[in-house]
């Protein structure tokens, strides 16, 4: 993904969607909406943290528990 970082921010970028929770401990009706994995690329050659630098580029892996068409925030 492209991240403008117009800030010069050297904060670890996370990545967060409602539909990536864990499925343990969830409520019954929640399940179905929690279909998404995500995790942040942040091995060599990157770093956790960003760089400051105004732009940059980040690997994200998403991984879809079910087929078809999704959408996600």
């Amino acid at each position: 993904m492209k991240v403008q970082n117009e800030a010069g921010v050297t904060a670890t970028l996370k990545g967060e969607s409602p539909n990536a929770r864990k499925l343990a401990g969830s409520a019954e009706g929640e399940v179905r909406d929690r279909w998404l994995d995500l995790k942040m690329f942040d091995q060599q050659p990157f770093q956790p943290a960003l760089s400051g630098l105004k732009l940059e580029y980040r690997i994200i892996e998403l991984y879809s528990r079910d087929a078809g068409k999704r959408e996600a925030k």
